[in-house]
């Protein structure tokens, strides 16, 4: 199965192991994070780094200011700490937050605004400083998919009061969170916790012999299940805890990888792009090259079925997924909870029923980069009859 997770070797683990045993995290993490004089914390998850932020800026009760394709992870805390969400659109071009679409009900009892680096394309963290500074806004940034990116020549999260970042998204590490503030934030209220299922689930990102059969049968066995569930519970916050142990030793041990990584994934990423624009397909732009493509999302052609072009991938052993079907702004709950209105926000509509992610990873050979350009491309060639059939086969209208 080709994929976008995130491996270290053995013998990196290894090594890496024990050159970083004795460095304290944050001297290794301040070449992809801004720690210099600001205030860090270490947590079990992205969303509860998230939610000591809203602990420590006194959110809770108020309005932020996101944009509407934006996934459901905070789902949780929005409803634990009151918080109603403003959504706006975002840009067609990067699919971040759109500043000119933002009104004067959008601010009216505003608090925040949440900007997210979305898929790893950096945005300019500057400019939105600006904006809230003007507006007397607090400036979150989401980094989760932008880990170490930067714009201007300063590190994604350098602008905001807080920012935050989602680690499995970037490195091999089966869960964590960090959070960074010009202000002090809260600590976890409980210890780390790992259990079995942390520990069988982080052997899932050590690459050895066979590991694509071995996850195979594992995930088939047990994906779903109390031991190995495949969400963790968007719409309920799980407990916020520290990073745990075993997560410190493999992010200390792949942080040194990591640029070496990013550059693997740009090539791969760059291929794709290169034979798939020509095609119809459509990327985030990335004029300045600072997209670091953590995630690769493709808009397919405009007579393509983008979700049986999902199917067709994956029925060829590439793991593509759909970007947010359901993203918050869009999405029935976001209408019904907080009064959502799609019909304002169209490009975010247009994402998230058209997006898919196309899988990159530092280990993926030139040739299986050569196949999902194959398995696209014979795709889009079919017939327009022989693709309303597909759908029909498949239930679809």
């Amino acid at each position: 199965m080709i994929t976008t997770r995130e491996r270290i070797r053995i013998s990196e683990l290894v090594r890496g192991a024990l050159a970083t045993a004795s460095a304290p995290l944050d001297a290794l993490m301040k070449d992809v994070v801004p720690l210099t004089g600001r205030h860090v914390l270490y947590a079990s998850q992205g969303k509860a780094a998230f939610e000591q932020i809203v602990v420590a800026s006194g959110l809770a009760g108020g309005r932020i200011i996101l944009p509407a394709f934006f996934p459901d992870d905070f789902v949780g805390v929005f409803l634990k700490y009151g918080i109603t969400p403003v959504f706006v659109d975002v840009d067609p071009a990067t699919y971040h937050l759109d500043l000119r679409t933002v009104t004067t009900a959008h601010l009216r009892g505003t608090r925040a605004l949440l900007v997210e680096h979305t898929f790893g394309l950096p945005a300019d963290g500057a400019h939105y400083r600006a904006f809230c500074d003007v507006h007397g806004l607090l400036l979150i940034e989401d980094c989760a998919r932008a880990l170490g990116a930067s714009f201007g020549g300063r590190l994604v999260g350098s602008h905001g009061h807080y920012a935050m970042y989602s680690l499995p998204k970037c490195v091999p590490v089966r869960a964590g969170g960090v959070a960074v503030s010009d202000t002090p934030l809260p600590a976890p209220p409980a210890g780390a916790h790992l259990g079995i299922s942390g520990l069988m689930h982080a052997a899932t990102l050590v690459k050895y012999p066979f590991v694509n059969l071995v996850e195979g049968a594992f995930y088939s066995l047990l994906a779903d299940s109390p031991v190995y569930p495949r969400e963790v519970g968007n719409y309920e916050p799980q407990p916020v805890r520290e990073f745990d142990v075993v997560g410190r030793l493999m992010l200390k041990a792949f942080l040194p990888l990591y640029r070496a990584a990013l550059a693997r994934k740009r090539t791969g990423a760059e291929a794709l792009r290169a034979a798939l624009e020509p095609k119809g397909f459509t990327f985030q732009v990335d004029g300045e090259g600072a997209h670091i493509y953590t995630s690769l999302a493709a808009d397919p052609p405009a007579a393509c079925d983008s979700d049986q072009l999902k199917a067709s991938l994956i029925a060829h052993g590439i793991k593509a997924s759909a970007m947010w079907r359901a993203a918050l702004g869009v999405s029935a709950f976001g209408v019904k909870t907080w009064g959502a209105q799609p019909h304002s926000t169209p490009v975010s509509v247009r994402l998230a029923q058209r997006l898919i992610q196309l899988p990159v990873s530092r280990f993926r050979t030139p040739a299986e980069t050569r196949r999902m350009i194959e398995v696209c491309a014979r795709f889009i060639a079919q017939p327009a009859a022989d693709r309303a059939a597909l759908r029909l086969a498949s239930g679809q209208r």
